[in-house]
């Protein structure tokens, strides 16, 4: 199993990554302007290999590093060095992956980062501040785009170096072997028969949409965050501790390695493998395409002028205020214009304007929407529901 499972392999995927990253960078241009643009090239024949490679070598790195932290931990005689070492490259392949995926700039993209900033924004007390320091504001810009392509470009790179320079000085031998060329080479044939998932280029709108499916990889937590909001209202707690309770766990097993053995970290990994597991087979909906477009279904259509007149003023400013004494205010912020964890609803009159939309969805987010992460109130009245749907589909 040592020969299968290596960081040696794992370097190796990740130092073509760095490389055809590279090569990638010099066509790719990070402003909102350019960035959909310059990756549609990279799209054409020849540069599509080289970035269906860089795609995919990235996901690889994912499985592979999460398999062999796996394996570390499960030793009976744990090796220290090689663990944390395993726990970086977990850590950092996401990273890369999450980083990455705003890069296209397509509508899928930013709606993901808005999602991902939204979920960020509901951490008690700290929320707002995690939301700023992941987009640089309230919603997803250019400061973005900037900041996210610094670590995926400068900062993940940099840590990726000293964790190898770390090791190098602990004297941990590299010993290469064939199941380098084996994986390299797996991963070429995937990248060569299938091109990494392309989507439409984003507009203003999707700054502030949700609409867009999880990636494979963040549906682990999307479907936590579900389940807690379900069981108790507070999706923070499965979207944000429970995983951290996971990487805290690991930590302890390398940490405290001869104290907290294996037969005290399988059973505690156990009860966290079946919370994910019961989240993901009960709570999770459809995934973003692993394949062509991964353009958010559903999208929806701008209501005319014609439309956006013909409401109730009186029922709209009820339905304002009803809707600042719940706990819509909590994500949204006031009158839907200041959100610390959900979208802002200052653009909802030209997207919905239908109350029945409004209605149904309020009472109950996930039947209109499978893979929203908004609780119900169901116990709201009729006519509560009427003047906040009122409200939001007029004009502000």
């Amino acid at each position: 199993m040592k020969r299968v499972f290596s960081e040696e392999s794992l370097s190796a995927l990740f130092v073509l990554l760095l490389i055809t990253g590279l090569l990638l960078g010099l066509s790719y241009s990070p402003t909102v302007s350019n960035a959909h643009t310059s990756v549609a090239r990279l799209h054409l024949f020849p540069w599509t290999l080289i970035q269906s490679f860089h795609y995919w070598a990235s996901s690889a790195c994912i499985l592979f590093a999460g398999t062999l932290l796996l394996f570390r931990l499960l030793s009976r005689k744990l090796d220290q060095a090689r663990s944390f070492a395993s726990f970086a490259l977990v850590g950092l392949s996401f990273l890369f992956q999450v980083t990455g995926n705003l890069l296209p700039f397509d509508k899928h993209g930013v709606q993901t980062a808005a999602i991902e900033g939204g979920v960020a924004g509901r951490a008690p007390m700290v929320g707002k501040l995690a939301t700023k320091l992941m987009l640089g504001s309230d919603a997803v810009s250019a400061i973005t785009l900037s900041r996210w392509y610094l670590a995926h470009a400068a900062l993940l790179p940099l840590l990726l170096g000293a964790m190898i320079v770390l090791l190098i000085r602990n004297r941990t031998k590299f010993q290469f072997n064939y199941l380098n060329l084996l994986v390299s080479g797996l991963v070429v044939l995937i990248a060569v028969v299938v091109s990494s998932p392309f989507g439409t280029a984003a507009s203003s709108s999707d700054f502030t949409s949700y609409q867009a499916l999880p990636s494979w990889y963040t549906l682990p937590m999307h479907s936590s965050l579900v389940l807690s909001n379900k069981l108790v209202g507070a999706g923070w707690i499965g979207a944000m501790l429970m995983p951290g309770l996971l990487m805290l766990l690991c930590l302890a097993r390398i940490v405290f390695a001869e104290k907290f053995a294996v037969r005290l970290f399988a059973p505690t990994l156990s009860v966290l493998f079946i919370w994910f597991v019961v989240a993901v087979f009960g709570m999770s909906g459809d995934v973003a395409s692993l394949t062509g477009t991964r353009d958010p279904v559903g999208e929806t259509k701008v209501a005319t002028d014609a439309t956006l007149s013909q409401y109730d003023k009186a029922l709209a400013s009820r339905g304002r205020g009803i809707f600042n004494r719940l706990e819509c205010v909590s994500c949204h912020g006031k009158d839907g214009a200041e959100p610390t964890g959900g979208p802002s609803l200052v653009n909802e009159p030209s997207k919905h304007q239908d109350a029945k939309f409004y209605i149904g969805f309020i009472r109950s987010p996930q039947s209109i929407n499978p893979q929203s992460t908004m609780p119900g109130f169901p116990d709201l009245k009729e006519d509560e529901l009427r003047a906040i749907a009122e409200f939001l589909r007029s004009p502000r």
